[in-house]
C-alpha cells in the first residue's frame, strides 16, 4: 500500500496528471486493471504474465555468472551486449525476447556494458547493439548494430 501510494498520491502540482486540486491523483480504468486497484491489491493482465514470462527466458549475463551461463552451456548460447542509454539496444531488446520465444533450443541472455565492461572488453564490445553468438564455449558468430527478426534468424541458422 505504501509503494502505492507514493506511486499515485505525490504529485509535485496540484492537478498534474488528471487529479484534483488537492493534489490527488485517480488511476484510470485501464491502469487498475493492470497495476491495481485503491486497495493496493495488483493484478496482472494476461499479456503482462506473458511478457515476464519471456523476460525468464533472457537470462540476465554478469562477469559472475558468466562462465556457468554462457561458456558451460550445452546449447548455443546468443547474448545481447547492450546500454540503457542506447536507443538501438533499446529497439533490439523486444526482437531479442521474440527469438527467444520462437527458439528455445537456444539460450538467450544480455550483458549491461556499463556494468560488465570487463566482458564487453573481453570479447571486443566497441559498438553496441553486438548480438555474439556463442557455440561450444566460443564466440562463433558477431553482429553489430540493430538486427531485425528476420536478421535474427539467420544469424542463429
Amino acid at each position: 500500500m505504501e509503494i502505492f501510494q507514493k506511486m499515485w498520491y505525490n504529485v509535485p502540482k496540484a492537478g498534474q496528471w488528471g487529479g484534483n486540486t488537492q493534489g490527488h491523483t485517480f488511476m484510470s480504468k485501464i491502469a487498475r486493471q493492470q497495476w491495481g486497484n485503491a486497495q493496493g491489491h495488483t493484478f496482472m493482465s494476461k499479456k503482462a504474465i506473458q511478457f515476464k514470462e519471456v523476460i525468464k527466458m533472457v537470462h540476465t549475463i554478469t562477469v559472475e555468472n558468466f562462465e556457468e551461463e554462457v561458456l558451460k552451456c550445452e546449447k548455443p548460447v546468443l547474448v545481447d551486449f547492450w546500454a540503457a542509454w542506447c536507443v538501438p539496444c533499446q529497439m533490439q531488446g523486444p526482437v531479442v525476447e521474440q527469438a527467444a520465444e520462437k527458439f528455445p533450443q537456444v539460450k538467450f541472455g544480455k550483458v549491461n556494458v556499463d556494468e560488465e565492461g570487463e566482458l564487453a572488453q573481453k570479447y571486443g564490445v566497441m559498438s553496441i547493439p553486438m548480438l555474439i553468438l556463442f557455440q561450444n564455449g566460443q564466440a562463433a558468430k558477431k553482429a553489430v548494430g540493430f538486427h531485425s527478426f528476420e536478421e535474427m534468424e539467420k544469424l542463429l541458422g
